[in-house]
């Protein structure tokens, strides 16, 4: 009976302090890490104090099992942090009605200083095909990670923009295939084989080794290829059911988390950069472009497109066929 009295009178405040609160409710889908988390909700209610945003947070795959059900409305206004991929299925599929990116991280070529010297390290894809490594490199298996899934597709679909050709883009990953000793399931497991001594060389995300760099006591170092690199982009995207008649909640939240201010506390929190030059969508006016490496401008359409037949192509036609 007590225990049924507290739930009533918790049920109570709950409902008293809802009625109370009269400004607009945003609910974000995200995963990005919670420290961003505040700095983005702080900084938008502080400007935009007639909008409470509340934080749906939740992994990848759960809010991918949500938008797939076509029953059920999403339980949320914004996708803060989406993958463009994905995002761009959503809206495809009307779960979304628009997104724009916001950051990315390159691929790129990382190593162990106590086995490679950073002199004698690739400097390029040129460098990094020298017989000398042979059989030295791995990458994330892009049968079971989304991270070597999306380096794959990502360049396939740069030579198809270019050349309107995909077999340059196998072409080269034959190439990097004669390279590769492993294709570990994840990142982690790919640096893991880095850290044992198994490879000499990883291609992974910037922003994951990076994050990894604190407890290799220095050790782990990596280069970005000089010529070019695929990058994976992150995304807000607002859905197709987001807010009330006539609210424009969503659309100004979309906008705030493209300012400077949380762009540069999402490179702090996530070590993800602000976007690049991009020609399926737009900049903050107040970003400036100081890019440290050239990337692959993704092919968003090509890849949704094309992506699981290229992945099938690789894994048949690619995958061990250089050995």
């Amino acid at each position: 009976m007590r225990f049924g009295a507290r739930r009533v009178g918790a049920a109570l405040l709950l409902a008293l302090v809802s009625c109370g609160d009269a400004r607009e409710r945003l609910v974000v889908r995200t995963d990005l890490p919670e420290p961003l988390r505040e700095v983005a909700e702080r900084t938008f209610e502080a400007s935009e104090p007639d909008i409470d945003i509340r934080f749906s947070v939740r992994s990848l795959e759960e809010t991918l099992e949500e938008l797939g059900d076509p029953d059920a409305e999403p339980a949320f206004d914004v996708w803060w942090g989406a993958p463009a991929g994905e995002a761009e299925r959503a809206l495809r599929e009307g779960r979304v009605r628009s997104w724009e990116p916001i950051l990315e991280t390159p691929f790129v070529i990382a190593f162990d200083l106590d086995r490679v010297g950073i002199p004698d390290a690739p400097a390029d894809w040129l460098d990094l095909f020298h017989h000398g490594w042979f059989e030295e490199v791995a990458l994330p298996d892009p049968r079971s990670s989304d991270r070597g899934a999306a380096f794959v597709t990502a360049v396939v679909a740069d030579r198809v923009r270019a050349a309107d050709d995909s077999y340059i883009g196998f072409e080269w990953l034959g190439r990097l295939d004669r390279q590769v000793v492993r294709y570990p399931p994840d990142v982690r497991e790919t640096l893991r084989a880095l850290r044992l001594g198994q490879v000499s060389l990883v291609i992974a995300p910037r922003a994951e080794v990076e994050a990894a760099r604190p407890d290799w006591e220095g050790r782990l170092y990596y280069v970005i290829p000089e010529s070019g690199v695929p990058a994976l982009v992150c995304v807000v995207a607002i859905t197709a059911t987001a807010g009330e008649p006539g609210s424009d909640a969503a659309a100004r939240f979309a906008e705030h988390v493209r300012s400077s201010e949380v762009l540069t506390a999402a490179k702090l929190h996530t070590r993800w950069e602000p976007v690049g030059p991009w020609d399926e969508g737009r900049l903050p006016d107040d970003f400036e472009l100081d890019r440290p490496w050239t990337t692959y401008p993704l092919a968003v359409d090509l890849a949704v497109d094309s992506g699981d037949v290229w992945l099938e192509r690789w894994n048949r036609d690619v995958r061990g066929r250089g050995k």
